[in-house]
């Protein structure tokens, strides 16, 4: 574990288990998890996010933009919805919104930031999203290795964009975590290059 510092404020990183961590925090909560088809094809596997989430929160709503990914969930006896992160609006607020994966294929980051805090009853934001500054990007710029297409259509963030935007939009970090970095032996010994991030964050 290590330290960083933003506007005064000492913030803690580490490499963790991506659904270790947030098992913790969603056990016996109401949650609301805002992309929630993710991998739909890996929805029988014990470790998809949606299903793990539900396995341990109390109530868990999911929300995707996927209206076919949707109906699949609906049938698999899910309670999802279809909605758009920036726009859907609900009656009920939530004790822990889970935005995985989704923030960087959003147009307007700022406006889906608001709508999850206006969704929030005084609890904590989990937002995962890949590292721009993971090891396999960083080589590719080192040899000059054109980079992957299908990185175009996103916006990528690093972990100091991502504690600037979630800053700017009424957000405080609790804590940043880096996972899935088995995948290099690098990474074992510097999280920080890991495919991806996970902060948590409360509400100022």
């Amino acid at each position: 574990m290590w330290k960083i510092k933003y506007r005064g404020k000492v913030i803690e990183v580490s490499g963790c288990d991506r659904n270790e961590i947030i098992g913790k925090y969603v056990k016996n909560k109401n949650v609301l998890d805002i992309g929630c088809v993710g991998q739909l094809e890996l929805s029988d596997d014990p470790s998809w996010l949606h299903g793990f989430i539900c396995r341990h929160a109390k109530s868990v709503l999911g929300i995707d933009l996927s209206e076919k990914g949707v109906a699949a969930l609906k049938d698999k006896g899910y309670n999802v919805m279809h909605g758009n992160a920036e726009t859907f609006t609900l009656t009920k607020k939530f004790d822990v919104v889970v935005f995985g994966g989704t923030l960087q294929e959003i147009s307007n980051q700022g406006l889906a930031l608001d709508n999850i805090y206006n969704h929030l009853a005084g609890g904590i934001l989990i937002l995962t999203n890949p590292n721009a500054a993971c090891w396999w990007k960083i080589k590719d710029m080192i040899f000059n290795i054109q980079h992957r297409l299908d990185d175009i259509a996103h916006s990528l963030h690093d972990i100091g964009t991502l504690i600037h935007i979630l800053d700017r939009h009424n957000f405080q970090i609790e804590h940043v975590y880096y996972y899935h970095s088995t995948r290099s032996l690098l990474c074992r010994f510097f999280p920080i290059l890991s495919d991806s991030i996970m902060i948590i964050a409360k509400k100022k």
